[in-house]
């Protein structure tokens, strides 16, 4: 069992959970760890926009692309930084996500840390 947002449940329970998010209009559909919404995000890019480290690691283990190109080219690093997630963003920069790769509207998730002055975001890319 793993701990998120939605309460206690398993990856698996999370990824229906995801996929309600990333095809609302197609009632119950399952996903995969790689499958991508209209919009390019994948359930990895859900769960580090939701703040949740448990999933994070269990979609990471079970295959998830760190550094996968999702919506507008954001990266679940950037959906961290954007929500000042620093667990999440850790448990991504540890997996090998890029905290300078640039995203479709010209920042990376630095920049974004910088621009929120989220100092502990900023410390985790500096090391």
């Amino acid at each position: 069992m793993t701990t998120n947002a939605l309460g206690s449940q398993p990856v698996n329970s999370f990824l229906a959970q995801a996929a309600k998010a990333m095809f609302p209009d197609q009632g119950e559909r399952p996903i995969d760890v790689r499958s991508k919404s209209a919009d390019g995000d994948t359930a990895l890019h859900m769960a580090a926009l939701w703040g949740d480290v448990a999933a994070v690691e269990q979609l990471l283990t079970a295959g998830a692309f760190v550094n996968e190109v999702g919506a507008a080219g954001r990266t679940a690093l950037y959906y961290a930084a954007l929500e000042g997630h620093v667990a999440v963003a850790e448990r991504l920069v540890a997996a090998g996500a890029d905290p300078d790769m640039v995203v479709n509207i010209g920042m990376s998730s630095r920049d974004v840390a910088a621009q929120r002055e989220d100092k502990p975001m900023l410390e985790l890319f500096e090391n």
